[in-house]
C-alpha cells in the first residue's frame, strides 16, 4: 500500500474512510502488528548461539596455555624449595658433622612453598660418613612432575613424572 492511493466508493460514508486511513497507517509504523513487537524484545537464538560458540572457541585456546603456566609456576616453586633445602642440609652438616633427617631439616628452619612437599626423604648409607647421602624427591601438589635430588651427587636436580 505504500505510494498507493486509497480509491473509495463514492457511497462510501465519511466514517468508514477513517478507519480505512487508521488501518494503513497502522500498516505501515508496525503498529498492533504481533511479529514486530516480539522482535523488539531481545537476542535472537541463533545471535546467543554464536556468542556462545566463540566464548567455546576462546576457552579452548586459552585452557591449555594457562595449565602449562602453572605447571611452570609449580615446577619453579619445587626447584626453589629443592635448592633451600640442598641448603638448608649444607648448613646442617657443617654444623653437626652429619646429614640430617627430615625432622632436623624442618627443624633447623627450613619451610617449604605451600603446597609442596618431600615425596621421599631418606638417607642412604648412613653408616659410612664417606659414602652417605641424603635422596630427595620433592613434588607439588597441582604438578605432573616431582624433582630428585642427591647430596651431595648429583649437582642438578632431575626432573621426573608422577
Amino acid at each position: 500500500m505504500d505510494g498507493q492511493r486509497l480509491v473509495m466508493p463514492r457511497e462510501a460514508d465519511e466514517t468508514s474512510m477513517i478507519h480505512l486511513e487508521e488501518r494503513s497507517v497502522q500498516s505501515r509504523s508496525g503498529e498492533g502488528d504481533p511479529r514486530r513487537d516480539s522482535r523488539r524484545g531481545g537476542f535472537t537464538l541463533i545471535e546467543l548461539l554464536i556468542v556462545v560458540v566463540i566464548i567455546g572457541i576462546l576457552a579452548t585456546i586459552a585452557l591449555p596455555q594457562f595449565d602449562d603456566v602453572r605447571q611452570r609456576a609449580f615446577n619453579s616453586a619445587m626447584l626453589s624449595d629443592l635448592r633451600s633445602a640442598s641448603y638448608a642440609i649444607e648448613e646442617y652438616f657443617s654444623d653437626n658433622f652429619a646429614l640430617p633427617d627430615e625432622n632436623q631439616l624442618i627443624n633447623a628452619g627450613f619451610a617449604f612453598t605451600p603446597g609442596v612437599s618431600f615425596r621421599t626423604f631418606s638417607i642412604r648409607d648412613g653408616n659410612d660418613p664417606d659414602k652417605a647421602r641424603v635422596h630427595i624427591h620433592i613434588e607439588h601438589d597441582g604438578s605432573l612432575h616431582y624433582y630428585h635430588y642427591e647430596y651431595p651427587g648429583t649437582s642438578t636436580p632431575e626432573k621426573r613424572w608422577k
